[in-house]
């Protein structure tokens, strides 16, 4: 696909994450510094009989607020795959500020950030938008923040991998299914090395008991990999996420491409940060193989 060359900017900078460069990347190091991998690689090594040292992770999942909140449950996604090679990072989101049918899939030739920019991978954009249900709704992209504050993690910890931005618009099982079949075929079409990220915060705004008891809930359905009963639990409203169709596509992938196993890496809610836990959101970081 020729680029259109255009470049989406940055829309959160200085609310969600630092607008300064220096600023920007030193919080996001020091929040990855401070994740303990060798008990990371133990609890998942423990759980998955695989050597994460070796044996790349399939998917990713982390939560998408403000880094003052969620900026340390967030890196330890990232913490896994430093020091890896990713050609392309696959980043699916939900549409907060658009509502439309389907999939989207942004045009924009790269994404600037305040650390640099990132180019999109524009071959695996193509594949994907020849399928039905995916298309690109360029205002859902324009205001939505899910895919971006990822994107400076994705920059420290990847520095020339490309993205493929990708934006729910309504969720169903469904629709994460046609989804997963698009992303296997350009898989096998553009062999390179991708990793997939969910960005998905959890519970919002419950009291502290009630968002524990409904991301346990999630947490449990993540560990059994069955992706019609976590979109079950989802509907009759036991759990909660905002990108659960992205995790649906998840579970699929890594039943595919990998082992069909999950690890929980980090939970945490808001108001461990905040202090307040009247009204919290739920925060995970897991990752699928």
């Amino acid at each position: 696909m020729e680029a259109k060359g255009t470049k989406r900017v940055p829309v959160v900078n200085g609310l969600f994450y630092p607008d300064k460069p220096d600023e920007l990347n030193s919080i996001v190091e020091k929040y990855v510094n401070d994740v303990n991998r060798e008990e990371m690689f133990k609890l998942i090594k423990k759980q998955t009989n695989l050597d994460p040292r070796i044996t790349a992770p399939i998917v990713l999942i982390a939560p998408h607020a403000g880094y003052m909140f969620s900026g340390r449950v967030q890196a330890f996604s990232y913490a896994l795959i430093s020091g890896m090679q990713f050609d392309t990072v696959v980043v699916m989101g939900t549409a907060h500020q658009k509502e439309f049918d389907g999939i989207s899939v942004n045009t924009d030739s790269e994404y600037e950030i305040p650390t640099g920019s990132i180019k999109v991978d524009m071959d695996f954009v193509e594949e994907l938008l020849k399928y039905d249900e995916i298309s690109t709704v360029e205002e859902a992209h324009l205001q939505e923040h899910s895919v971006e504050v990822q994107l400076p993690f994705i920059k420290y910890v990847l520095p020339d991998a490309r993205i493929v931005p990708v934006l729910f618009g309504k969720q169903y099982l469904s629709t994460a299914e046609k989804l997963y079949s698009a992303l296997v075929a350009a898989v096998k079409k553009l062999p390179k090395n991708y990793i997939f990220v969910v960005s998905s915060d959890l519970s919002h705004y419950h009291n502290y008991i009630e968002a524990k008891a409904l991301d346990e809930t999630l947490i449990d359905h993540l560990k059994s990999m069955n992706e019609r009963e976590f979109y079950e639990c989802i509907k009759a409203k036991k759990c909660e996420a905002c990108c659960y169709g992205g995790i649906i596509t998840a579970m699929l992938l890594a039943k595919d491409f990998g082992i069909g196993k999950s690890v929980v890496l980090k939970y945490m809610d808001s108001g461990v940060a905040t202090g307040d836990r009247r009204r919290v959101v739920g925060y995970l970081s897991a990752a699928m193989y």
